[in-house]
């Protein structure tokens, strides 16, 4: 079973190598890498060109977007299923292909399998944990099946058509909704972790032009036609604006009791200033009480006197030096 593995890249030095490492380094020998670059301005391509011994195939040249990128990839596809490895992920560990194959031979009618994600940032790791295949239409109504951790036959692309390239960011949602109206597509989830992806992708930066796309994908899917998906999306809308509603009342108590909080500790901090500039002014004041002593006559009798009580020294030092 011949396993094509497609990433799509621009300008992606800094995560490339990882990527295809990720690839090139599976126990699965065979596998058909594809490399789709949208002729990259950076060292990307330098950087492909170090390992085409282990790339099937590599293009570079100008595309009107990643999913016009996708689609050459999977025009170049000669395996029996295919799966998009984004240029700045990596699979998770170097048995993945291997494992899915596994479970695809002892799987033979399944047409769509998919798995975990491991949705990583700069400081934290989340497991994405997708639902049962009676359940993605629910699932789908405001999140998003993982394309990084799915697998699908080359005749899945072929018979229900590629991504469509309106879409510049939720091309591969709207592919998933269109599969989603056949009851003959054969999905399985496979309860596996295949890939680490990166959450700092186009679709977390742009969300006014993601969630415009995607209500737009949702709202002209044939599988969601119909009063009883109407009805449960509007249940599952209001769902998400109590939640949201929720978390800004908790949100808005946190912070008052962060602003209290607050304003007591500068409270205290006064105090304590006060305090520390009450005990200084004390201190300057014995300082010049002490200085003053020490220039009186007062205390020149005084060191006097305990100077008479050392009779060796009266007989040494004249009287008057010691009051001079």
């Amino acid at each position: 079973m011949k396993i094509s593995i497609i990433t799509v890249c621009k300008n992606a030095e800094t995560t490339i190598k990882k990527a295809i490492e990720s690839v090139i380094n599976q126990t699965y020998s065979d596998i058909e890498y594809i490399v789709v670059d949208g002729n990259s301005r950076d060292k990307t391509k330098e950087i492909i060109n170090q390992y085409k011994t282990h790339i099937s195939q590599w293009v570079s040249e100008p595309d009107t977007g990643i999913y016009n990128a996708m689609n050459k990839g999977i025009k170049l596809a000669t395996g029996d299923f295919i799966y998009f490895l984004n240029s700045d992920d990596y699979l998770l560990d170097n048995n993945v292909i291997q494992d899915v194959v596994n479970y695809l031979i002892k799987s033979p009618h399944c047409d769509v399998i998919y798995g975990n994600l491991e949705a990583r940032d700069k400081e934290n790791k989340t497991l994405v944990k997708p639902p049962q295949p009676e359940k993605i239409l629910d699932w789908m109504i405001y999140g998003s099946m993982p394309h990084q951790a799915t697998f699908a036959k080359v005749n899945v692309f072929e018979k229900y058509g590629l991504f469509n390239e309106e879409y510049k960011i939720v091309a591969d949602v709207a592919w998933y909704l269109n599969l989603l109206q056949y009851t003959n597509i054969n999905w399985h989830y496979y309860p596996r972790t295949i890939a680490s992806y990166a959450l700092d992708g186009l679709s977390t930066k742009d969300i006014k032009l993601t969630r415009s796309e995607y209500w737009q994908a949702h709202n002209t899917a044939q599988v969601y036609q119909g009063h009883n998906w109407d009805n449960k999306r509007l249940l599952k809308y209001q769902d998400i604006i109590l939640y949201f509603e929720e978390q800004l009342l908790l949100s808005q108590k946190n912070n008052q009791e962060l602003k209290s909080n607050l304003e007591t500790t500068n409270q205290q901090l006064q105090a304590s200033q006060r305090l520390v500039i009450n005990q200084d002014n004390t201190i300057r004041e014995i300082e010049e009480e002490i200085v003053a002593m020490k220039t009186s006559k007062f205390w020149k009798l005084r060191a006097f006197w305990f100077r008479l009580k050392k009779p060796w020294r009266f007989f040494l030092t004249p009287i008057k030096g010691l009051l001079n």
